[in-house]
């Protein structure tokens, strides 16, 4: 039974000197920005944005969910950061956005900080992709041809990403290891909030090649990391497939006096399994 009625998709707007697509989530006049995980589009977020009450929320959409070109032709990583302080800049009130980003959107807000950190204020990280050193080394030294036949790529590259309706693309999701951990309603805000209507079929609306791209290329974040001087939130799952134990004490110690708060029996898409949890955890931080 369909019922994807009951996850409604948010009305999408157009920043209009950037032109880059976004959500708003208007609950207050602090103004916020949530930077969304590669392969999850901001409208998969909706149940965590519409809880951060006393804030403006604006979350929008990397390039992978509007740009066609061809991932693999350059370094995407720096585009990423331009985006977000371009926006940044053109949404820009009297005071500095408080950010929150998961995943992937921990490092486009580092890099983006690095450049611009007039415009940003707090900032929460959900379950960030802090890779061991070696792996990321290794990762961006070997050449495309010898990575693009690891496991996760061919797996991302290979997956159908098209279903004649959301049913069906709820039913091919619901049996994947990766989403085992969210709850049917929270499974189909991804579905609605991850799809697109292309004529006849629904998409995927984050482009796999992409996707596919920015598991190959990890981020080289621990640098990026030691400069940071704002205040933060750092919280992970407890079962988190990106963010090491290990990692996850280098980070601490690297950062002794921030704040931190590990979910226990979580996996890293804690924002969707949790995000009535999450969402305190923000707004105490914030407060």
């Amino acid at each position: 039974m369909d019922t994807s009625h009951k996850h409604d998709s948010v009305d999408e707007l157009i920043c209009q000197s950037t032109k880059i697509p976004y959500l708003q989530f208007s609950q207050g006049d602090a103004p916020c920005l949530f930077i969304h995980a590669n392969g999850y589009p901001s409208g998969c977020y909706k149940p965590l944005l519409e809880q951060l009450k006393g804030y403006d929320v604006l979350a929008p959409l990397s390039r992978a969910c509007w740009d066609d070109s061809d991932p693999w032709l350059e370094n995407q990583w720096p585009k990423l950061a331009n985006d977000l302080v371009k926006f940044a800049r053109a949404h820009r009130q009297s005071k500095p956005f408080h950010c929150v980003g998961h995943s992937m959107g921990a490092i486009v807000l580092l890099m983006a900080i690095e450049q611009a950190p007039e415009l940003f204020d707090k900032i929460a990280f959900i379950d960030p992709i802090f890779l061991p050193t070696p792996l990321v080394k290794l990762a961006n030294y070997l050449p495309n041809k010898l990575t693009s036949g690891t496991k996760m790529i061919k797996k991302t590259l290979g997956r159908p990403d098209q279903w004649q309706s959301l049913q069906q693309a709820f039913d091919f999701h619901r049996s994947k290891r990766a989403y085992q951990a969210l709850s049917d309603p929270a499974l189909w805000q991804f579905i609605v909030g991850g799809t697109k209507q292309v004529n006849s079929y629904w998409q995927l609306r984050y482009s796999k090649q992409w996707e596919a791209w920015f598991y190959q290329h990890p981020p080289h974040a621990w640098p990026m990391l030691r400069k940071l001087n704002k205040p933060f939130l750092g919280l992970r799952a407890e079962k988190s497939e990106f963010l090491t134990p290990k990692s996850w004490l280098k980070w601490q110690k690297i950062k002794p006096h921030d704040t931190y708060i590990e979910f226990q029996g979580q996996h890293h898409l804690l924002p969707m399994e949790a995000p009535r949890d999450v969402a305190h955890a923000i707004l105490d931080f914030l407060e």
